[in-house]
């Protein structure tokens, strides 16, 4: 852009300088037109030698006179050619003048904007080294997102394989788990089975006496003496105040608006004795009396689900009957049933 316009410049003061010559120029035209009119005027070579004749004849004053008078023609036609070019000047000067000016102005904002279009060169190239930067940076990071991306994809392989691992281990734990819930399960029925039976055996001199009246009104009842009259009189065992308690008593609250008398438990010092008691208790049938053994109340609740396999066993003649020392197994003709 810079070159265009120092060429332009360069035409520009090109034609200043003609136009600036151009009176002299034009001088020189009107001096060969004088010169070739002159010769027109005057003829020939032979024409100029009569005219030298001719002045040959005359007196050396008139030839004086005659060539002053000539000079003075042609130094007047000159000195006008003269006044008439400079007044040709002096009306252009001003125009030329003026373009000068502009020239100048012109040339000033040529190289302010010579200057502008160095500093936008400088910004584009500035730019440019950015622009190379970048893309630089571009195809670095491209490489780093590739190689992410490869790292990525590995991560995400590695890590569904430890999924698939987790899994096989957890569902192996599951199971081994389930193993040992059953194994423990099955340890702790056990030892709670142990525990009741252990309790079974340290109730083994107890018995429970149901439906024996309370006695009434606001006097204390001596226990032990309504136990060995009801022994006496309802399982016709006389001997029966011989027989020792460790210790009895009624179960639970009294609650004088019940008509229901409490249960007895009584607790025998010999076993032999609480046997005595439980053989005559078949002597109760019918009544509203009831004898029983002292069973926990887990082996209660399992004796009453299988109560009823006992009672058909009884009524079809079948041999049924529940252990003595695990008191919630059911036998039917020798074979457990659960």
């Amino acid at each position: 852009m810079g070159r265009g316009w120092r060429e332009c410049r360069r035409v520009l003061a090109s034609s200043v300088v003609k136009v600036c010559i151009w009176p002299y120029y034009m001088a020189q035209k009107v001096e060969k037109f004088k010169r070739k009119t002159h010769i027109e005027r005057t003829g020939p070579a032979w024409r100029s030698e009569s005219i030298s004749s001719e002045e040959d004849s005359l007196s050396p004053l008139e030839k004086k006179v005659k060539s002053t008078d000539h000079m003075e023609s042609e130094s007047g036609s000159e000195t006008d050619d003269v006044v008439a070019t400079l007044e040709v000047v002096k009306k252009v000067m001003p125009k030329i003048e003026l373009v000068l000016e502009k020239l100048d102005k012109m040339e000033k904002k040529l190289d302010s904007l010579e200057n502008y279009v160095k500093v936008v060169d400088g910004k584009v190239n500035r730019l440019q080294e950015k622009v190379e930067h970048f893309e630089s940076f571009s195809k670095d990071a491209a490489l780093s997102l590739k190689v992410l991306d490869e790292g990525m994809s590995f991560a995400n392989s590695e890590i569904e394989s430890m999924k698939e691992k987790i899994k096989h281990w957890e569902k192996s734990l599951q199971e081994k788990t389930a193993r040992v819930e059953r194994k423990l399960q099955g340890e702790i029925e056990t030892l709670r089975d142990e525990k009741l039976y252990m309790e079974v055996y340290q109730r083994r001199e107890n018995l429970r006496f149901y439906g024996i009246r309370e006695a009434s009104g606001t006097t204390e009842e001596n226990v032990k003496e309504v136990l060995v009259g009801f022994m006496q009189n309802e399982l016709d065992i006389s001997e029966a105040d011989t027989i020792e308690f460790q210790r009895i008593h009624r179960i639970g609250r009294l609650n004088p608006s019940q008509d229901k008398p409490r249960p007895i438990i009584a607790r025998f010092l010999r076993y032999s004795d609480r046997e005595l008691v439980m053989s005559r208790a078949k002597k109760l049938k019918g009544k509203s009396f009831g004898i029983s053994a002292d069973l926990p109340k887990d082996i209660v609740n399992r004796r009453k689900e299988l109560m009823p396999k006992f009672k058909k066993a009884k009524k079809d003649g079948q041999s049924a009957f529940f252990k003595r020392s695990e008191p919630d197994k059911l036998y039917i003709e020798g074979i457990r049933v659960y």
